[in-house]
């Protein structure tokens, strides 16, 4: 269990750690045979996390859920037990071993660059789901779990632990009615079973052809991207999208949801952004048009695909926020390495980032680490290891292209029939041919 902090009943992962291993497992084994969980085991203590530096309400606060480490470690078992014999889910990319973010980004542009590529008719609808985890229908849990292979026992254990599902809100002891808990490692699982279910219920007739194949979805948990061949169909799969998502107790946030309309033109061989309105729940989505940029798992995209990553920028916002926070320099380095670099890593790997601006990026990192440590100006910038004696700082380039062709390698050996349309298409054999220069 780690570090990870103690609930409601006071005991911490080092304090379970030294009961007799013997014990704890018949413990947890009697929780399982009596398909209950006690109820001083099944409060839960909330805290809340703000989603933004200026939050204005509840809606810019996400609540993460601390249980009882004795549930964690129970659940934390029957997660990774029951992930191996789920059956495949269908186009989802979240909570899984797997590069999610890497093959959901990748996915997404190919689609796009494939549609003009191949001059054809191409609809997307970004679906924003409103407080997801929250709003989940427990009805909807049960039903998942028996679709996907829990035994009875299981789904009755499942059942009775969100029946009695309480929690302490400021002091204040709370029944909770719906959603799963945001911290618990079984609610991911149940969650994207959920969602992949809903998908399921839209028609599989309209997608977008990639390859030999039709791909009519992407998701990343409760990230949606939704594609048809026609107007017409893709406003068909909306109106049985919001049907299966009220059903599972879900709405949209059509503030957040966005549509693109590319049209074709056989003769010309060209294509053209539409700004049609579709429509979820009765409610307009906004058009995404010819000069607008959309954001998707962290990368910015434009109507052709990944467009180029304001990198500087995003560094430069990083290196400030560190310097002014009242911090140590020994801090400084431990958040830059654990926070700072992996968030640039990501985005040189996967966004069109040219080898110049990421040199200017070391650059300017290595400035203000120089900075932070007092060092003088001339001091070596090569990179050794932290064991070797140096300080663990590691240069974007070229790193940033070998680990992209590290993902690139997982990706074409992964099984899976979304990746498989993917990589029979000609976009993505242009994009895995460019390298970052």
């Amino acid at each position: 269990m780690g570090k990870s902090a103690p609930g409601p009943d006071g005991i911490s992962p080092r304090v379970m750690n030294k009961r007799k291993t013997e014990r704890t497992t018949a413990f947890l084994n009697l929780i399982l045979t009596l398909e209950t969980i006690p109820d001083h085991l099944n409060l839960a203590r909330v805290l809340f996390i703000p989603k933004s530096e200026t939050p204005q309400g509840s809606g810019d606060y996400r609540p993460i859920s601390i249980t009882s480490v004795v549930v964690r470690c129970l659940h934390s078992i029957l997660a990774k037990r029951w992930i191996t014999v789920v059956p495949r889910l269908h186009s989802q990319l979240a909570f899984l071993k797997r590069d999610g973010c890497f093959e959901g980004v990748v996915s997404v542009h190919t689609i796009l660059r494939e549609a003009r590529l191949a001059t054809h008719n191409l609809t997307m609808c970004s679906i924003d789901i409103s407080k997801a985890f929250d709003s989940l229908s427990h009805d909807t849990i049960k039903r998942m779990a028996e679709a996907y292979g829990a035994p009875k026992a299981l789904v009755s254990y499942i059942s009775n632990c969100y029946k009695s599902l309480k929690a302490i809100v400021h002091n204040n002891i709370v029944k909770v009615g719906r959603g799963v808990r945001q911290g618990d490692p079984l609610s991911p699982l149940l969650f994207i079973m959920c969602m992949d279910e809903v998908t399921r219920l839209t028609t599989r007739e309209h997608g977008t052809k990639l390859g030999s194949q039709m791909v009519d979805s992407v998701l990343f948990a409760d990230d949606m991207m939704i594609f048809a061949d026609t107007t017409v169909g893709m406003q068909h799969k909306l109106d049985m999208l919001s049907a299966g998502l009220q059903q599972a107790g879900l709405s949209t946030n059509v503030q957040k949801s966005r549509s693109l309309t590319v049209a074709a033109n056989g003769k010309l061989k060209t294509v053209c952004v539409v700004p049609h309105t579709y429509k979820i729940g009765g409610v307009s989505l906004d058009p995404i048009n010819v000069t607008d940029k959309f954001k998707y798992l962290g990368i910015w995209f434009s109507h052709p695909g990944i467009t180029k990553q304001p990198i500087s920028t995003m560094a430069d916002s990083l290196l400030n926020e560190i310097t002014n926070a009242p911090l140590t320099p020994v801090q400084r380095l431990t958040i830059l390495r654990q926070y700072a670099l992996p968030k640039l890593q990501y985005v040189c790997q996967v966004g069109a980032i040219g080898k110049t601006d990421l040199q200017k990026v070391d650059v300017s990192i290595r400035k203000s680490v120089r900075q932070w440590l007092g060092l003088p100006h001339d001091t070596a910038n090569t990179y050794f290891h932290a064991r070797d004696g140096g300080i663990g700082i590691e240069p974007l380039y070229p790193l940033a292209e070998i680990r992209r062709s590290q993902r690139l390698r997982r990706l074409n050996t992964r099984n899976c029939s979304l990746l498989q349309a993917v990589r029979q298409s000609e976009a993505y054999k242009l994009f895995e041919g460019k390298s970052i220069g």
